[in-house]
């Protein structure tokens, strides 16, 4: 079975070469990589197109930029690769038997902070060891996410995403395989970068755009969510003994809600 790619980009050049090589070593069949470009301007195009990459330059957000490079794919299933991902080894060698089986085979990732960082970094890495909420390297059956994302574009969706298209799973029985063996790193740089990125979440959360678990689009659920960030903040903070945690939690509250009343 041969697998086509969808990696979308925005500025990746610090990430991309080391992404895409990362990826060809791991031993995936894959037959096209897509890029879908948001009219970058430092060397994504560049490192794409000395992969060997199809580069396509579009306006569109991250969610309809998955939904574009889907619908490239000729693939039965497709591979999303983040730009910022670096896979390990045993991607496709664990991931491979559980592929035509599910809806979504993904391994879990830990997000590459400096060390100053560290306790941030096991905190996110122990969320992902029990839950599923990313698209960061998965592969997809194509014709299945074609019909759940179908919406995405007239809700106006743009972060969140995978939010949504695990929330639909959930709701539908779809099948979902993570596998704790495959741990990608997740270059995010900065604490910063995680604020920001809250605050896109938050953004996409706005007009119902986003519905979970803890439903952020009803208005009279906000008090108890402006509650729930710094709360666990110190279970975290006691649970990792680290204090810096609640003002992390603390501070992505902070910009989730900046986000969603400011856009």
């Amino acid at each position: 079975m041969f697998f086509d790619v969808v990696v979308c980009t925005k500025n990746s050049a610090l990430t991309l070469d080391a992404c895409l090589t990362a990826f060809k070593r791991s031993g995936v069949p894959y037959r096209k990589i897509f890029v879908m470009d948001k009219h970058s301007q430092d060397g994504t195009r560049k490192i794409a197109e000395c992969h060997d990459c199809i580069y396509i330059d579009n306006s569109v957000g991250l969610a309809e930029a998955r939904i574009i490079g889907a619908k490239f794919c000729e693939t039965k299933y497709f591979v999303n690769l983040d730009s910022d991902v670096i896979v390990p080894k045993n991607f496709y060698e664990v991931l491979e038997p559980y592929i035509q089986n599910s809806f979504v085979t993904k391994g879990i990732y830990r997000n590459i902070l400096p060390k100053k960082d560290k306790a941030i970094a096991d905190r996110d890495h122990y969320w992902m060891l029990h839950n599923i909420g990313s698209l960061d390297c998965c592969f997809i059956h194509r014709e299945t996410f074609l019909k759940l994302s179908a919406d995405w574009v007239s809700r106006g969706l743009d972060a969140g995403e995978d939010t949504d298209l695990f929330t639909k799973c959930e709701k539908l029985g779809l099948k979902v395989h993570q596998d704790n063996r495959v741990v990608s790193r997740h270059y995010v740089f900065s604490v910063l970068r995680i604020l920001k990125q809250t605050r896109w979440y938050g953004k996409g959360s706005r007009g119902g755009k986003i519905v979970g678990r803890f439903t952020l689009t009803r208005p009279y659920l906000l008090p108890a969510e402006m509650l729930l960030f710094p709360l666990m903040g110190f279970v975290e903070a006691f649970k990792f003994h680290a204090p810096k945690l609640f003002f992390y939690e603390s501070a992505k509250m902070v910009f989730w809600f900046w986000g969603w009343f400011l856009g």
